[in-house]
């Protein structure tokens, strides 16, 4: 957003690691952004409604058990008339099992395997590799399925009124390139919404 014209950004992320490089990538850019670790529903009060875009992407999602909680905080980060950005890994590959995954099947590649419905969280020791797009062993991590309408429906149950929805064709995940051949899929989104005075915050 800095890129696009923005006076300044931060950035959240529970990971050390993950902080400390993007803070060493904005140095490098010249770029006015800082980067901060933090639990991404426990973020400090002093960050409450300083920002007019808030922005997530690909891969945050998942990593949220909660959605109500997470929309919440982002209702408590914008300001009234600012925007809430969302350009994430589509749900409907979340029924689709990737190769390194025991029901994959090569000879049936968009096969559905998970249901749209799961509620229990995936376990996964695998790492991936967004840069290099190489798979290695982690620890144990726990993700979650949000169907979209779980999704849509947590965000305006937040005060942000919905004004854009896009679907594409194009992963953004690093997992899943070997189905874009198909071109059938819909495979990331993006939903621009509102933060609007007087509607309900969960």
């Amino acid at each position: 957003m800095v890129k696009l014209g923005a006076a300044s950004g931060v950035g959240f992320d529970i990971a050390d690691e993950v902080v400390k490089e993007a803070q060493e990538l904005a140095e490098l850019a010249k770029v006015n952004c800082q980067f901060v670790r933090a639990n991404i529903t426990e973020i400090p009060e002093h960050y409450f409604k300083q920002f007019d875009i808030v922005y997530m992407t690909a891969g945050t999602l998942t990593w949220i058990e909660n959605l109500q909680s997470f929309f919440s905080m982002a209702n408590r980060l914008t300001n009234t008339g600012g925007y809430l950005v969302t350009n994430e890994i589509h749900p409907f590959l979340d029924m689709i099992a990737l190769p390194d995954d025991d029901e994959y099947d090569p000879h049936h590649e968009l096969q559905i395997v998970y249901s749209c419905f799961k509620n229990d969280p995936y376990i996964d020791e695998n790492g991936l590799d967004y840069i290099g797009g190489t798979n290695y062993e982690a620890k144990t991590t726990y993700s979650f399925p949000h169907n979209f309408s779980a999704i849509l429906s947590s965000i305006t149950t937040n005060s942000f009124a919905i004004l854009d929805i896009k679907e594409y064709s194009h992963d953004i995940s690093g997992g899943f390139k070997f189905l874009e051949k198909y071109q059938k899929l819909p495979m990331s989104y993006t939903v621009i919404a509102k933060k609007m005075s007087g509607l309900p915050v969960w």
